[in-house]
């Protein structure tokens, strides 16, 4: 078992699946950003107080990733 509350959860990608982890992880007493390239998805993050920022940006000070877009090869070795 891990601890959520204090951590910093960067959620990758803010759809229906997104928006659900980022509430748990905030209920859970998590920091969370989120990383997002639809503008219209990002805004509506920004809308519910959630922090948007760029994976570049935010690799150094996260604690847990969760990558909710579907897609492959969102975090790769360089981002690390």
């Amino acid at each position: 078992d891990v601890m959520i509350a204090g951590k910093v959860a960067v959620i990758c990608g803010y759809g229906d699946v997104g928006k659900g982890c980022a509430a748990a992880m905030k209920t859970a007493g998590a920091r969370v950003i989120v990383t997002e390239i639809d503008p219209i998805c990002a805004l509506q993050a920004l809308m519910e107080g959630l922090q948007v920022l760029t994976l570049e940006d935010v690799v150094s000070e996260a604690d847990i990733f969760v990558t909710t877009t579907g897609n492959k090869d969102i975090i790769m070795v360089d981002h690390m």
